[in-house]
């Protein structure tokens, strides 16, 4: 029995002998003899005692357990941490040296953790989830279709194709009808569409490595391959969420996106990207965005509002705000085409409405033999990525050029 659980019980049997030997007095309805009241005030006096070593007792027991808790805690993140130490060792030694040629028990050390992946006779290496900020950086150093945040990613386990229903039923609106109508009235039945998603395998194509660099120890060669080959992956993804035809590849920008407004052959005016914004259903205008090339933001920010000094471009009053076009954000994608006959230069929408589905796992694989001639190994990065858009009523459009 605790210490805490037997005050309790001797502070009840306190109360009980106090209240018992009280009623005698009041049944009888005469007072308390002095000398009863002293003995009276001496188990008052022990009750009170008793109440305090309770509450000192428990505010300890308190203490202790929010201290072990605290404990518990540090521990917690000390493995995390010392599991996540381990975790990119366990990744530097598979690329730097080769699964195969790990000892036995860094083989069977790194399989129990479940972090080699088998790839027939070559090795097969899972990205870790330590290397997130490494994919953030990389999409964010491409930008475009694949900028953190501006389409809607989402992960497959299977990489089955995946089809997304979609309507517009923009055209139809809610009207009065009178009382005691029959429920068939002439609305019109929603029409239902299918957006197909399939998954394509895509790669950052092989990458050679000299043996002296995998065994420069103080080279932080994982960081170094894997910050590379993404960087050239992210690349090679945005051409083709760009200029994806959808023809055994994702559809891309240029194929999913309908003409908002036809253009000069060469040039770009105000009233073209005005005509563009307008051209989109309020719906998508709320969260908008524009994006172009490079070329083309350099001839947009010398655009100025007719008969004013007022340029097209609003630089940011507030730091860590991003530069806008006409009240809306921009992002620039160099897969996009210059002003050039029939080329679609301009786009603006919702691009949430692009869907971007990613089989995992991401992996890199390490070719040994193909290369020991030049004493150098292969590394290359596959994935499987789909692609397009769901919606059915445009929510993203472009200006083409085709005036001449």
């Amino acid at each position: 029995m605790s210490i805490t659980k037997g005050l309790y019980e001797k502070r009840a049997n306190l109360k009980w002998q106090m209240e018992n030997a009280m009623k005698e007095y009041v049944d009888k309805n005469v007072d308390i003899p002095d000398e009863k009241m002293s003995e009276f005030n001496k188990w008052n006096a022990e009750f009170d005692k008793l109440t305090e070593q309770i509450k000192t007792l428990e505010a300890a027991d308190a203490k202790l357990a929010s201290i072990t808790e605290s404990i518990g805690k540090g521990k917690e993140t000390v493995s995390k941490a010392e599991r996540d130490i381990q975790e990119m060792k366990d990744f530097e030694d598979c690329v730097r040296f080769g699964f195969k040629n790990l000892s036995q028990e860094r083989q069977a050390e790194i399989r129990a953790n479940q972090f080699y992946v088998a790839g027939g006779s070559k090795g097969g290496y899972t990205i870790p989830t330590l290397v997130g900020d490494k994919i953030a950086a990389a999409q964010k150093y491409v930008g475009g279709m694949v900028e953190p945040g501006l389409c809607r990613w989402f992960n497959s386990s299977t990489g089955a194709t995946i089809n997304f229903a979609k309507v517009d039923d923009t055209a139809q609106n809610a009207y009065v009808i009178a009382e005691k109508t029959a429920q068939t009235t002439s609305s019109v039945d929603m029409t239902f569409t299918q957006a197909t998603l399939t998954f394509y395998k895509i790669t950052s194509g092989l990458v050679k490595v000299g043996s002296e660099l995998l065994q420069d120890s103080a080279f932080d060669f994982a960081g170094w391959l894997t910050e590379m080959l993404f960087k050239r992956m992210y690349r090679g993804l945005n051409y083709y969420f760009t200029r994806g035809t959808g023809n055994a590849m994702p559809y891309g920008l240029e194929a999913i996106s309908y003409k908002g407004e036809d253009a000069a052959i060469r040039t770009l005016a105000r009233s073209d990207i005005v005509n563009l914004l307008y051209s989109v259903n309020k719906a998508y205008q709320t969260n908008g965005a524009f994006m172009f090339n490079n070329v083309v933001c350099r001839d947009l920010r010398l655009l100025y509002i007719t008969n004013t000094d007022f340029p097209l471009w609003q630089i940011a009053m507030k730091d860590g705000e991003p530069d806008k076009l006409e009240g809306k954000p921009f992002y620039i994608n160099d897969d996009c085409r210059s002003p050039h006959p029939t080329y679609r230069s301009v786009f603006f929408g919702d691009f949430q409405q692009y869907y971007i589905g990613e089989c995992q796992p991401m992996k890199i694989i390490r070719v040994d033999e193909l290369y020991a001639d030049t004493d150098e190994v292969g590394f290359v990065v596959h994935g499987r990525w789909a692609a397009n858009l769901v919606a059915a009523d445009y929510p993203i459009k472009h200006i083409r050029h085709v005036k001449t």
